[in-house]
């Protein structure tokens, strides 16, 4: 198609596998973006879904909110705050962490490769003896994929949307180029999951909003610890990395259920990936944005539900009975 630059694309059902992952924010990436995506491809398709994904979680999770503290005033206007996340959140951060990342050594550029000169050396035989003083060195061009990458980066990590503008996705050196630059996506992936419990601290109750913040780093340590327990296999990590970082870097990924990934999983212990399954089993600590507190108030009213059974009491949250429907659908959810 026009504006290809050349590279092979998707096959239909492929094409339809990847835009059903990013727009339900799974972000399932069975393609190599830099050998089949142009970069009008990663722009519009892909980064247009990751800021829509996102914004629909947070959405929905503002309005899951308000049904317990504007009972008479109904959930509020998705369309609205849907605009509102976008523009007035999303596109300012995701622009501000960009160009940070620009800072930090990741490309930003229109153009679909760059041609790099590489040094080969030349080495003549003379009579099966090697001549080393005859040895010549000739400079040969190396064709390296590149793009928009930082813009890409951004609303990846930010929105909890995974998937990688390559195929190693941030192992690669564009991608993910410093120790500095992997600190700071793992900024990116926590700052809206964890931002949630204080948003909900404003609007219900400063000591709900703790609570539920503490349950979230206090269960989200366990994981990290569990992961970190036995070390990782050496030769399947980045070397700039390390197995802390990357340990470190896959488990918050996974537990925020963004899924980009700075090491081979194959490089990952067997108690590394038990707390990944555990992390996407839970979905809650802290989860992907929007959804991720979305499921957490789900376990505090089947919390709550128990509980009350268990002492004889009318189950309630914030002075809202909770009645057979609520806990079924509670159910359904879990």
């Amino acid at each position: 198609m026009p504006l290809s630059e050349g590279k092979g694309g998707l096959s239909i059902d492929l094409a339809f596998n990847t835009a059903i992952g990013f727009i339900a924010d799974t972000n399932l990436q069975h393609y190599v973006g830099d050998q089949q995506l142009s970069n009008f491809s990663q722009m519009i398709a892909l980064t247009f879904t990751m800021f829509v994904a996102p914004a629909s979680g947070i959405a929905a999770a503002f309005a899951f909110i308000r049904s317990f503290i504007r009972k008479n005033f109904g959930l509020g206007n998705f369309y609205v705050d849907f605009t509102r996340i976008i523009f007035t959140f999303l596109l300012p951060v995701a622009l501000v962490s960009s160009i940070i990342l620009m800072m930090m050594g990741v490309p930003q550029t229109l153009n679909s490769h760059i041609i790099t000169s590489t040094l080969e050396s030349i080495v003549k035989e003379n009579d099966k003896a090697i001549a080393a003083t005859t040895a010549t060195t000739a400079a040969a061009g190396q064709t390296t994929d590149i793009g928009p990458i930082a813009s890409f980066e951004s609303i990846k990590l930010l929105g909890s949307n995974g998937g990688g503008f390559f195929g190693s996705n941030s192992g690669h050196p564009f991608d993910n180029p410093t120790g500095l630059s992997n600190i700071y996506e793992m900024f990116l992936m926590l700052i809206i999951p964890l931002s949630f419990p204080f948003a909900y601290a404003k609007l219900i109750g400063k000591g709900r909003g703790i609570s539920i913040l503490l349950v979230i780093l206090v269960s989200f340590g366990a994981l990290i610890a569990m992961a970190l327990s036995i070390g990782s296999v050496s030769i399947y990590l980045e070397t700039r990395f390390g197995s802390f970082d990357s340990v470190l870097f896959n488990t918050i990924s996974i537990a925020t259920n963004t899924g980009a990934t700075n090491s081979a999983l194959s490089a990952m212990s067997p108690n590394a990936i038990t707390s990944f399954f555990l992390a996407m089993f839970v979905q809650a600590i802290p989860g992907v944005v929007g959804i991720g507190m979305i499921v957490m108030m789900v376990y505090v009213i089947l919390t709550l539900f128990i509980v009350g059974l268990m002492v004889g009491k009318t189950p309630e949250f914030m002075n809202m009975k909770i009645n057979p429907k609520d806990i079924k659908l509670a159910v359904s959810y879990f």
